[in-house]
This record gives C-alpha cells, sequence and structure tokens, in this order.
C-alpha cells in the first residue's frame, strides 16, 4: 500500500478506497485475508497480469502513431546460444509492432561480466540478479539428450549399455549440466567427452553428428522440428536455469526497455503453450501405439 501510494503520488487511504472499489465492482477480493502481508489472490494476479500487458499495448500504440517522436534503439544483451535460437528467429514480431523501437542484440558469453557492458535491456540465463533491477521472469530450461539422426541410426535408447556407448559432447560454459543428465539417466560414457569452449559451438558439432548433446528444449525445439536433431529419450528431462530479463534503471529508454519485456513475456508464453500441446501430442501419440500393439 505505501509503495503503490508513493508512487501514485497520493494518499495510503487513497489507495484503498481504489482498491475497495475494485474489489466491490468484480466482486471478489484482492488479497488474502492477511492484510499484513497483503498477498494478492489469483484473480488479482490475473488482473494484474492483464493489466501490464493492456499498458504495455498502449505504450505500444503510442509509440507506434507518434510521427514527432525519433526511433529509439535500444540495446539489448543475451545470452549466446539464447539469442541465435530462440530471440532471433522471433524479433520481426516485434519489429513489426513497433517499427520506431530498433532493437540491437550484443550475443553474451557467460564469463563475460555483464554489468559492464552498455545495455538498456538484459537477459539472463540464471544467476544472481542485483538489486537495482526489477527481474521478469520468461521461461525454465528443459534439459535433453538430442544428437544427429546419422548418430542415432539403427540405436535403441531404451538400451542403457547403448547410450553408454555413445560420444558426448560438452561445453566449457554449461559444466555440470551432462553429469546431471548422465545421473538421471542412470548412464556411464564408455568412451572420452569432446568438450568446446562455448555451447553453440558444441551444438554445431553435435548438429555435424559429432556426438550427442544435453541441451535445452527451447533452444533445440525448431531443429526438432526440421529433423537436424532427435530426442533421444523424451522420457528423461533434467530442469535447468530460469531465464530471466529487466531493464536497466539508467537506461534513458526505460519505457521501451518495458514494452520490449512485454513482448518478450508474450513470446514466452506463446512457446510454453506450444510445448505443452506438443507434448499433449506426443502422449496421445505414444497411447495410440502402446494400445496398437497390445493388439
Amino acid at each position: 500500500m505505501t509503495a503503490a501510494a508513493e508512487e501514485l503520488c497520493v494518499t495510503h487511504s487513497a489507495v484503498s478506497k481504489q482498491i475497495r472499489q475494485i474489489e466491490d465492482w468484480i466482486g471478489q477480493p484482492m488479497f488474502e485475508p492477511n492484510r499484513r502481508q497483503m498477498n494478492p489472490t489469483p484473480a488479482a494476479r490475473r488482473i494484474s497480469e492483464a493489466a501490464g500487458m493492456a499498458w504495455a499495448l498502449i505504450a505500444a500504440a503510442i509509440d507506434h502513431v507518434s510521427r514527432s517522436r525519433q526511433e529509439t534503439e535500444l540495446k539489448v544483451i543475451a545470452p549466446a546460444t539464447f539469442a541465435m535460437r530462440w530471440l532471433l528467429p522471433r524479433l520481426p514480431d516485434f519489429n513489426s509492432s513497433t517499427p520506431s523501437t530498433k532493437i540491437q542484440i550484443r550475443q553474451t558469453h557467460t564469463p563475460e561480466d555483464w554489468l559492464t557492458m552498455p545495455f538498456d535491456v538484459t537477459i539472463r540465463r540464471g544467476g544472481r540478479c542485483p538489486a537495482q533491477f526489477e527481474p521478469v521472469t520468461l521461461l525454465s530450461e528443459q534439459l535433453a539428450l538430442v544428437a544427429a539422426p546419422s548418430v542415432v541410426e539403427d540405436l535403441d535408447a531404451s538400451d542403457p549399455k547403448a547410450l553408454a556407448n555413445l560420444v558426448y559432447v560438452e561445453a566449457e560454459t554449461r559444466p555440470g549440466e551432462l553429469p546431471s543428465w548422465l545421473r538421471h539417466a542412470d548412464v556411464t560414457p564408455a568412451h572420452g567427452i569432446l568438450r568446446f569452449p562455448h555451447f553453440y559451438i558444441a551444438l554445431e558439432a553435435a548438429l555435424a553428428g559429432q556426438g550427442a548433446i544435453v541441451a535445452p528444449m527451447l533452444v533445440v525445439e525448431e531443429l526438432l522440428h526440421k529433423d537436424l536433431l532427435c530426442d533421444l529419450t523424451p522420457a528423461h528431462r533434467v530442469p535447468g536455469p530460469t531465464y530471466w530479463a529487466a531493464v536497466n534503471p539508467a537506461s534513458r529508454n526505460a519505457v521501451a526497455g518495458r514494452v520490449f519485456i512485454s513482448w518478450l513475456e508474450r513470446m514466452a508464453k506463446i512457446a510454453i503453450s506450444d510445448r505443452q500441446l506438443l507434448s499433449a501430442s506426443s502422449a496421445s501419440d505414444s497411447v495410440i501405439l502402446e494400445r496398437q500393439l497390445r493388439q
């Protein structure tokens, strides 16, 4: 209440009155019974989410129709593989809806100190968020074992021995992910592991048929759809880090940055929905196949 009153430049009681009016209007409480903690109800969260998207659309519309406004160049930093495989393919959608904002993407690598870079918006893969930023959660990784079709030809992926005989590819910038997946699948590699300095290089090696790689589904989904990679063990998934985005509080383009992050949220929700539909379809196909085999 206090924070809202300060931001809106009104009294604490004025905020309370507005909340009561909203509750009377929709017929539901906005906060749980313990008002000291001020935990929003599910209804309040849904309204807040919709209002945030609405304000972002209004800001984008104003930005679009304002002829006197100059173009805004928004500097965005993002992990290299995420930028190449997830962000860039979706960027034309943002460019068409917000033509007055030009996105300049700088790819970052794990060892780099991103806080020393010039940026308006940052997209991070896990890690600590500095106190001065207000992070917005986008997507969480689900790690899967994938390989080129030439690698998995005649491979029985249900046989741990067959998986053990694969050559594995790993990126030095993602330490621990391959061992975590191997423990989860109870597989001990029989051969050495090919290591590369960056994940996007390791992924290219996997695409070239040099071995199997543990990769986030959100990065390789399009490659799977194009049959450039195969998902070897759909039953084995390991949770990975969560991507978040934030506007640089020192940025002069904070409004454009918030519009861009709202667009990122929308793209993330579409990606999650598409993934859930695909998973449901795959599960249905598996049930049908199992029934046919029983007959």
